[in-house]
This record gives structure tokens, sequence and C-alpha cells, in this order.
């Protein structure tokens, strides 16, 4: 339902036309008027774009009712894009491992203060995902690029999509004296 933008049509010369239309891709149109004699140089402009809003897993029980939210969750991230890009449906997905990486990358942790050694007062997510992806990029690259924020992976395994975040886990198993085969080896505690 996104139409051409008007100045973008008038500024262009002809070159944008109302077949230009943008759908789905972040944008913005500065026009800025100005006396560069005056002022030098042209002014530069630094704009953050909230993006896409992301399918959150775990919202709703089927597909047809995930919430969609503005997320800079590494989790989020991956989480929606692997459901759009490979696309893979809400069933090809642990929804409790999801779930478990959106939770870590929610986690508050003290903020680093630079330049100082005073104890943080400022504290923030654990994960978040500023990362750029390119058109240029394999899907595979691109979906690196949003593990990586969070130190994560994503692996199928037993016909379900697993994501999980980098974050110490407790060891699954233990082993002791009588897990070591054969004599030649003893162990002694210190």
């Amino acid at each position: 339902s996104q139409l051409a933008n008007p100045v973008v049509m008038r500024m262009s010369g002809g070159e944008w036309n109302s077949r230009c239309r943008l759908r789905g891709i972040p944008y913005i149109v500065l026009e800025m008027r100005g006396d560069v004699d005056k002022l030098g140089v042209m002014p530069q402009v630094s704009v953050i774009i909230r993006g896409k809003k992301c399918q959150i897993a775990g919202t709703a029980g089927n597909s047809q009712a995930e919430q969609a939210i503005y997320s800079q969750l590494s989790a989020d991230a991956a989480y929606d894009y692997l459901r759009t890009e490979y696309p893979l449906r809400y069933e090809e997905f642990n929804i409790p491992l999801a779930v478990a990486a959106r939770g870590h990358c929610f986690e508050t942790i003290p903020a680093p203060v630079y330049g100082s050694f005073q104890t943080p007062t400022l504290f923030e997510h654990r994960y978040l995902c500023n990362v750029v992806l390119s058109t240029e990029n394999s899907r595979n690259e691109n979906l690196q690029l949003i593990l990586a924020s969070m130190s994560g992976m994503a692996v199928w395994s037993a016909g379900q999509m697993d994501i999980r975040a980098g974050v110490a886990q407790a060891a699954a198993k233990s082993f002791d004296d009588s897990d070591i085969v054969g004599n030649s080896i003893k162990c002694t505690p210190e």
C-alpha cells in the first residue's frame, strides 16, 4: 500500500516515478535548503532507522497470531530472518529454545564505562542486533552476521531449527574416577 514518495519524484527529474514504491524497505528523505557558499560545506546527517518489525517466537501458539514488534534483540532478528528469508514455518522451530535465546538477549548487564574505573550505573541488554545486512551477501552470510551479534548459532536438529544465544550454561554431564577405563590412569585430588 506504500506509494512512491512525492518529494523524491519531484526532485528526481523524472528518474523516480510512481512505480518506485520501496515497499518493505525503510528509508528516509531529506530535503535540505541552504546557501552552500555561506555554510561552506554540506551538513552531514546521521540517522538510525528502526527497520522492520520482527516476528517474535513464542508470542502465540500458531503462526497466524505471532506478534510483530520493533526489536533490537539479536534472537528476535535471527528468528524473524529465518521465518521470512528461508522461509521456515512456526512448526519448524524449537520454540522453547528460541524463547530462551530471546531471554538471554534481553538480560541486562552493566554497560561499560569507558575511560573510567567507576562502578557502572547504566545497564544494557546483553545482545542487540545492530548490523547492516546486504543484498550482495548470501542469506547464510547475513544470518551469520545476526547470529554473531549474540555469539549464537542456529542449528537444524531432529526436524527443528534450534536458535541459541552464547551464554554460559551448566554442564550437562560430569565424570569422576569411575568413568576412566583401565588401571593405567589414576586421579589424585590435590
